[in-house]
């Protein structure tokens, strides 16, 4: 579903097709595909094969490649970009965190563009899983970055 302008007001048109593509996304479960994601991984991280950090980065990754495969690469990509600005409107996280989400996000969709690494899947090893954090950048911990309210 490639972005073509409708009108003259190209700026209305983008948010528009956005904003369909993001209804779709949550139509579709996009959600509960990164959420399969993450649970998977929670595994990991309970029997310290991997940081909580580690498993941030590569949720972002596998769970960008997932949604990309599913939904296709512009509904990904403005996902993933809407997802992480509203957690600087609302901000839940720190913008470096924000920033190394996006980071991460573009190494998953660069990958598949080039046909580079692997999708998660149960049969993989704890090696095949890390793979990916060679080229992700892996978040401070949370209590460092977190907004902090009164």
């Amino acid at each position: 579903m490639a972005y073509k302008p409708k009108s003259n007001d190209r700026v209305f048109d983008m948010v528009k097709y956005s904003d369909n593509s993001l209804s779709e996304m949550h139509k579709m479960g996009a959600y509960e595909v990164v959420h399969k994601i993450d649970n998977f991984l929670k595994t990991y991280q309970k029997d310290d094969k991997i940081t909580e950090e580690e498993r941030d980065a590569l949720r972002h990754y596998y769970g960008m490649r997932a949604v990309i495969n599913k939904y296709g690469h512009e509904i990904g990509k403005i996902g993933g970009i809407v997802h992480e600005g509203f957690d600087l409107l609302f901000p839940t996280e720190s913008k470096i965190q924000s920033d190394i989400d996006i980071h991460n996000n573009k190494v998953a969709s660069m990958h598949i563009r080039m046909k580079f690494g692997n999708d998660i899947s149960n049969d993989m090893t704890l090696e095949e899983i890390k793979e990916p954090l060679k080229y992700l950048k892996i978040p401070p911990p949370w209590q460092e970055t977190a907004v902090q309210y009164k």
